[in-house]
């Protein structure tokens, strides 16, 4: 049986957004893509955390826009 890989769970948000980074091994989810407009700060955090965006493989939007 293939042993599972640890997730790692981190908060690459600003203010009152959240941006959620769920890796395991090489893959990594972003769940919830902001508001529009926002892409700079989320791209700003991500690379202040040493993760660069051609990693995020998948994105999961949890609401849409009004």
């Amino acid at each position: 049986m293939p042993q599972a890989m640890p997730l790692t769970i981190l908060n690459v948000g600003y203010r009152s957004t959240n941006y959620w980074l769920v890796s395991a091994g090489s893959s990594r989810l972003l769940v919830d893509i902001g508001w529009p407009g926002t892409m700079g700060m989320m791209r700003a955090n991500l690379k202040r955390m040493d993760v660069p965006v051609k990693e995020i493989r998948y994105v999961l939007a949890t609401q849409l826009p009004h």
